[in-house]
């Protein structure tokens, strides 16, 4: 497949320093916009467990480029990859990164004990579950509850954060924030200008029953 596309197979490992949990790098925006606006209830239970929390990962510049380049390729009549078909294996093996820097990952997540861990087809994200309790003890953060529009979240309160080794493949953290159950209570008076932000947050956390 690579020499069909001029493009190198996924060899290069991005992760080289030992993984230290005393080290670390915060991910960006990764605090939820529910914790800026709803009402504060309190701490979550550390014992609840949830699913689907995922880990969105990132290529490394060269592949980025490398991919945009092919995919350019794909779409000109006058090159020889024209209308080739690319699946998601393809790219996961020609851009994807490398399976030792999963293998690193996933060990780190084990050490944390959590589990139902699974790497996406393309390489582009790992989930995972556990207990509140776990995922605060690995991300240096801690779940409250939050009341917004007459229901109540679960969502982290403060700034997450990953080993500075393995922080290079790291963009973002995503499904941190749970709806609960419907409260009823008044309506929560949220601003215009955070109103947009805070609906697809609310959205998004009540698709993660």
């Amino acid at each position: 497949m690579a020499h069909l596309f001029r493009v190198p197979m996924t060899t290069e490992e991005l992760i080289r320093d030992p993984i230290m949990d005393s080290v670390r790098v915060n991910v960006i925006d990764s605090i939820d916009p529910l914790a800026t606006v709803g009402h504060d209830l309190g701490a979550a239970s550390g014992w609840r467990r949830v699913e689907g929390v995922t880990i969105l990962l990132k290529r490394s510049d060269h592949h980025e480029v490398a991919l945009h380049t092919l995919l350019g390729e794909l779409r000109n009549p006058s090159s020889s990859c024209y209308c080739r078909r690319l699946a998601r294996e393809d790219i996961a093996a020609l851009f994807g990164l490398a399976e030792k820097d999963l293998e690193k990952i996933v060990s780190w997540l084990r050490s944390h004990f959590l589990d139902s861990i699974r790497v996406s087809p393309g390489r582009t994200a790992v989930n995972f579950a556990g207990t509140l309790r776990n995922i605060e003890t690995a991300f240096r953060t801690q779940f409250r509850r939050y009341r917004v529009e007459g229901r109540e979240y679960l969502a982290n309160a403060y700034e997450c954060s990953v080993p500075a080794a393995f922080s290079i493949v790291v963009s973002g953290l995503s499904n941190l924030s749970f709806l609960t159950r419907d409260v009823p209570s008044k309506r929560e008076a949220v601003s215009p200008r955070k109103f947009h932000k805070v609906s697809n947050a609310v959205r998004r956390a009540s698709m993660n029953l």
